[in-house]
């Protein structure tokens, strides 16, 4: 449910005021009296705008029916236990703490307990009737919550897991309806309950089976200091002393337990730090037996070396007080659940090791390794309850707990990091398992994606999606491990699922899987849019139009009309005689000509008083029925005879045949696809001589053929003409000139890009005002898109644009929308609005994940494409967020998807501007004879590229995220092998038919320009600047020698740019060499390369021109060369004078018809545009004005040629005036007379520089 935060404004008065009289229970607002978030953990808790806490069942009802009627997102909380925001929320939180009551029928031997009562208090109610539940060993966890997730304690070895003693439950859905679900009412529910969790509706009760219990049991509790000198041993009150060193000889004992540990016997190995900060191992134990039995099982524990040893036959009752230590520690809380196969005294070291870091920013943080008796669970079949988890792992729960507030954005990570170490020896399945569902909190908080809940869930999860279908199919609840409506058989394994939005460690890919992936993946001009009329009618063409024609053919020979003594006939040519041979292709030209003769027979026959027939008269002659014509005339669309299929209709309404909307349209449609102006004013003039007015659809092609032909104005004049004959064009004929005007502008360095760009701007702002005040889908993802301008994108526009569309006008966003809009967010190069841009790529992943699979194409328009993970990678190269990137790739690799150039081209910007935290002057030099120093100790540089510090060779290790440059250049560079090898398997084409090749997804990238240019970029940032240019310059390793590829402008910036940056004499000094050698084949690039002259070669931009140039000067002014810089300019000003900034003599072929008045006249002279007698002029004082958005002094000029100004040679301009004030008197004038050049070569420019923009402004 969407979580709207005006929503509650609705909640203020009657309605909350009626919802309070419908329920027994209370209901809380901030302020009242009972308003209570209290949580175990607070960093889980919400404010909630509503909170109610039950009485009865019916109160839950009410409260849900009142959530969804408000608009309130819905969190039900039991007892609290919980270090996630699974159960809370900002709307509306259903507090269970209230219904508590506890019934139990001895003779049944099953207990009915409302879902708010804790597990102490079940206890002490079937302890009083000699039985017992199977629950945990924490007081204050609630039953309901503990019941639906599986549920484990210290009598799991005798009664199994509590979901397995599930009988039945009352559970309210989102409907409001209270249903009963057990085994013949709502058994699939009951299924679901048993472990599936909290997804699926409110449960307010669970029946339970309870158990014979004896009324006490033996405990023991130890507490075993390891710090310096002494290990502590503690029961439940008592504190003794113990010899140090001993959490060897702790594991060892409990290794032994294992082998002979019988079912009602566990134990917990606790390793946290005590209140005086030391190191401390805590055994506690529970053998539900005698106090003899338990000693028999336990004395081994106190065989370690205690001095004196008090163990404890407890009441059952106070089994679950055990743990409280735990829930009475202080600050905030998150717990990570992990599972183990291999437990031994070298990896609960590492972890302990782990564990001690962590506790230096949360003290009172906790390992728990949990020993219960498994075997009970493990024997019920898989498919038998909801519950995924029946392996016989150990159980772990990584706990932080921290005061300090600045620690809580980094929890969840370090938690995740801990979970790693401590599942690090075991098997694979161990470490990709998440846990013991309720200590997997962090998961219910990164619930972006349901794939943490594939993996708890295993196999059953595809029918706990089936029963969410049917039962939740709104996903009204989703607070809990989120089950999506749709049944994962149905979803293609090959679609994007999206995961790949969050970066590591929230990943769906198990740590061991994900290593073995990322191992093996690094160890080894625009179109003009198609015409796209409104709708063609939906009239099928024939099915085998051929087959008709010959049946014609032979009809006429036949029926055959003389070729001689008829009037007029000469003029038509006769049928050829093999025409009608058997098996010779049927004519459509010499059917036509049958029937032309004979129309023209059948006129002449008719009295001179009469008129040709018109199109609604009728010649009875039986010349042809109306599927013949119809399939005469589709033959000669589909060979290209557009004229012919014109003259075939003709002859229809001579005839007096019916001729369909349809089949005019699509002709008129084929004039348009051959972009022929000429034909379609002819034909539109035909329509209007027949006193018809062209239909919309007539009307849009009218307007598409001259869009397609990139007659702009014409178009635009045409729209006002229609516009004035009170025929208002549609909005798709609108939004295709829009389309038009936007694609011409591309690329957005083209000369008249900015003119192209205000004008489609300035359209959609009139269609608004004259037309459709309400944009359609198609027409905002169009303008989204031009927002995303890769010069100059606006994100503010693109979000307002998005808001409006999605909340104002309350239409759907496809994938195309949110790819526009995050796209434009990435580009903007802003910190707020690139995270923005992964805000959308998650919310995008939301709709897709909730939408309902109807069959109506919804849950397809949502679908993730590469164009959403390209635009992710354009955030993530401007952030340098390598992790995220490496997700990405490895997720698509993984769905076996295949990539192509511009994708990787992000990846490897992504590599070029991440910042590695290893840095080789970092190092420190250690002789043998001195003590090693920590890297913590050291200083880092600022730069190591040109250090002298020998090369540093890490072995790379593919899970982790590169830590220095060397392994950034690495993964690089694995990454274009395997680039290499795909190209290998496309040059096999068809021979290669192995999809599942690792190197397959790689097999549609090409090797471009802008691919070379990218990965160019990876070596120019992490290696030595001369070291990186041999790939740029050196015969034999130039990249763009060895594969044929053509360097491009953006090779040169990209090479400058970075000798612009390095730093140090001596290094500058080299930069000049190496740049001038660059800039010797600059020279020769650009010979041809600066206007439209040479068609052979594309036309650089200015921009460029100038950006190059004013970098070489920086790069040798920044080495004090002013001789070299002056020479530099100098040339620059011969080439590129400062008079040919001044205005043209010629006006631009774009301009808009708002503010200067333009006749109408057609760009082309055989037009006949002049014949539909067009206003003469379109002005703002006209009937229907042009609405603007843009502003004339605001479209930027971007056909101004080559200059410069003073932030180009700034550096050089101050190394200059400090060298005018040293040096000789000769030299001194040198210099000045340099300044005086510079100055007036910045003058210059900026004088003619505003001259064209006061033209540039007047003209338009």
């Amino acid at each position: 449910m969407s979580e709207d935060p005006t929503a509650i404004a609705s909640v203020g008065s009657d309605s909350l005021a009626n919802f309070r009289q419908r329920v027994k229970g209370t209901v809380c607002r901030p302020g009242d009296p009972g308003y209570n978030l209290s949580k175990w953990a607070p960093n889980s808790t919400k404010p909630s705008k509503v909170i109610v806490t039950p009485a009865v069942t019916e109160d839950i009802a009410e409260a849900i029916k009142f959530a969804r009627a408000e608009g309130l997102p819905l969190a039900v909380r039991g007892g609290g236990h919980s270090s996630s925001t699974a159960s809370a929320t900002d709307g509306l939180l259903i507090d269970m703490r209230n219904m508590t009551r506890i019934r139990i029928d001895e003779v049944a031997k099953v207990a009915y307990i409302e879902a708010g009562a804790r597990t102490h208090d079940v206890e002490v109610e079937t302890i009083k009737h000699g039985l017992g539940a199977c629950v945990g060993a924490c007081s204050q966890v609630s039953i309901g919550g503990y019941v639906l997730s599986g549920g484990m304690g210290y009598s799991t070895g005798t009664y199994g897991l509590a979901a397995d003693n599930l009988v039945a439950a009352t559970v309210v859905l989102a409907t409001g309806e209270v249903v009963q679900a057990n085994e013949s009412e709502n058994p699939d529910l009951l299924w679901a309950l048993r472990g599936g969790g909290s997804n699926f509706g409110v449960v307010s009760e669970v029946v339970v089976k309870l158990h014979p219990q004896r009324p006490d049991c033996y405990a023991i509790g130890m507490d075993i200091s390891i710090s310096s000198d002494t290990v502590v041993l503690m029961t439940l009150n008592t504190a003794y002393f113990y010899v140090p060193d001993k959490l060897s000889a702790v594991v060892e004992s409990i290794q032994q337990w294992l082998t002979v540990r019988k079912p009602h016997e566990a134990v917990e190995l606790r390793l946290n730090l005590d209140n005086d900060g030391k190191p401390t191992v805590i055994v506690t134990g529970i053998s539900n037996s005698t106090k003899e039995e338990g000693e028999a099982a336990f004395n081994r524990f106190q065989d370690i070396g205690p001095v004196k040893a008090i163990t404890v036959q407890i009441p059952w009752q106070e089994v679950s007080n055990l743990a409280n230590v735990v829930n009475d520690l202080p600050g905030n809380k998150l717990c990570v659940g992990a599972h183990i196969d291999v437990f031994d005294y070298e990896q609960v070291q590492k972890s302990f090791d782990a564990l001690m870091q962590l506790a230096k920013n949360a003290p009172f943080s906790v390992l728990i390794y949990e020993f219960f008796y498994y075997e009970k669970v493990a024997s019920v079949s898989l498919e038998a309850a909801a519950f995924g988890q029946r392996d016989n792992f150990v159980n772990v729960i990584c706990g932080a707990f921290w005061t300090d507030e600045a620690f809580s954005s980094r929890a969840r990570d370090e938690c995740l990091k801990l979970k790693e170490v401590v599942s690090g020896s075991s098997s694979t399945k161990a470490q990709e398992s998440l846990g013991y569902v309720n200590a997997a909190d962090v998961y219910c908080a990164m619930n972006e994606t349901d794939e943490y809940a594939r993996k708890i869930f295993g196999s059953n999860y595809a029918r706990l999606q089936q029963v969410k279908q049917k039962y939740d199919p709104d996903m009204v609840f989703d607070r809990w491990h989120v089950h999506t409506s749709k049944p994962i058989c149905a979803m293609p394994a090959s679609q994007f699922d999206g995961a790949a939005f969050e970066p590591p460690p929230d990943s769906q890919l198990g740590e061991a899987e994900l290593e073995g992936l990322l191992s093996d993946l690094f160890t080894s001009p625009p179109s003009m849019p198609d015409p796209s009329p409104l709708s063609l009618a939906s009239k099928t063409t024939p099915k085998d139009p051929m087959a008709v024609i010959t049946a014609l053919q032979k009809r006429f020979e036949i029926h055959k009309i003389p070729a001689t003594g008829q009037s007029g006939s000469s003029e038509h040519l006769s049928l050829p005689e093999d025409a009608l041979e058997t098996g010779k292709e049927p004519n459509h030209l010499d059917v036509l000509q049958r029937l032309e003769a004979a129309v023209i027979a059948a006129e002449e026959t008719q009295p001179s008083t009469s008129t040709k027939p018109t199109s609604g008269a009728a010649i009875p002659l039986g010349l042809a029925t109306q599927l013949e014509w119809e399939s005469l005339v589709h033959t000669a669309l589909e060979a290209g005879d557009r004229d012919t299929a014109r003259r075939a209709v003709n002859l229809m309404r001579r005839s007096g045949a019916t001729v369909e909307q349809n089949l005019e349209d699509r002709i008129l449609f084929s004039y348009v696809f051959a972009k022929d102006v000429e034909a379609v004013n002819a034909f539109i003039e035909e329509v209007r001589s027949r006193g018809e007015v062209p239909t919309e659809v007539q009307r849009h092609l009218h307007v598409e053929v001259l869009v397609v032909a990139q007659q702009f104005s014409e178009a635009q004049k045409l729209i006002h003409h229609y516009e004035s004959e009170g025929l208002i064009p549609s909005q798709s004929t609108y939004g295709n000139l829009i389309r038009g005007l936007f694609a011409a502008s591309t690329p957005s360095s083209s000369p008249h890009s900015p003119q192209y760009r205000a004008l489609a701007w300035d359209m959609f702002a009139h269609m608004r005002y004259v037309a459709h005040p309400t944009p359609s889908l198609d027409t905002y993802n169009a303008m989204l898109q031009a927002c995303a301008d890769a010069i100059s994108p606006s994100p503010q526009r693109a979000l307002d644009l998005f808001h409006e569309m999605t909340v104002e006008n309350r239409i759907r966003p496809t994938t195309a929308t949110y790819n526009a809009v995050m796209l434009t967010c990435a580009r903007s190069g802003k910190k707020d609005y690139m995270h923005e841009a992964y805000r959308l790529g998650k919310q995008l992943l939301d709709e897709y994940r909730h939408v309902v699979d109807n069959g109506g194409g919804a849950k397809e328009q949502l679908q993730p494409d590469l164009a959403t993970f390209k635009a992710m990678l354009e955030a993530a190269k401007r952030l340098g967020d390598l992790p995220r990137a490496r997700w990405i790739l490895a997720e698509l690799i993984r769905l076996k998807e295949s990539v192509d150039e511009e994708f990787m081209g992000h990846i490897f910007h992504v590599y070029a501007s991440f910042k590695p935290t290893f840095r080789r002057s970092a190092v420190p030099i250690v002789k043998e004879d001195q003590p090693k120093e920590t890297l913590d100790e050291v200083d880092v540089g600022e730069s190591d590229l040109e250090s002298g510090v020998p090369s540093v060779q890490l072995q790379p290790h593919a899970s982790l995220v590169p830590q220095s440059r060397e392994e950034v250049l690495q993964e690089a560079q694995a990454l274009f092998r395997r680039i290499l090898r795909g190209q290998e398997i496309t040059r096999m084409g068809d021979m290669w038919t192995d999809t599942t090749h690792p190197d397959w997804p790689f097999s549609t990238v090409k090797i471009t320009t802008n691919l070379l240019n990218a990965y160019m970029s990876v070596h120019l940032n992490h290696a030595p600047p001369e070291k990186a240019l041999s790939l740029f310059t050196s015969g034999k390793d130039n990249l763009y020698t060895r594969f044929h590829v053509t360097k491009n402008s953006q090779s040169f910036a990209t090479v400058l740019d970075r000798l612009a940056i390095v730093k140090g004499r001596a290094a500058r000094k080299e930069a000049i060499k190496l740049a001038e050698e660059v800039w010797r084949e600059w020279i020769v690039f650009t010979a041809g390369r600066e206007n439209d002259n040479d068609v052979g070669r594309p036309r650089l931009s200015p921009r460029r021109i100038e950006s190059i140039w004013a970098t070489m000067i920086r790069i040798v002014s920044c080495a004090g060369d002013t001789d070299r810089a002056i020479q530099l300019v100098k040339e620059f000003v011969e080439k590129y004078p400062p008079r040919y900034v001044l205005p043209p003599n010629s006006p631009s072929p774009t301009t808009s018809t708002a503010s200067v008045p333009v006749a109408v006249k057609s760009q082309t002279p055989s037009s006949s545009l002049s014949n539909l007698s067009l206003p003469a002029r379109v002005s703002l004082i006209a009937p229907q004005p042009l609405v603007r958005l843009t502003v004339n002094s605001k479209i930027p000029d971007t056909a101004i040629p080559p200059f410069l100004c003073f932030k180009d040679i700034e550096v050089l301009h101050h190394r200059l005036v400090a060298q005018s004030e040293t040096g000789g008197a000769g030299e001194r004038q040198t210099k000045n007379e340099a300044l005086r050049f510079l100055t007036w070569t910045c003058r210059a420019y900026e004088g003619h520089l505003k001259k064209r923009k006061d033209w540039a402004t007047k003209r338009r």
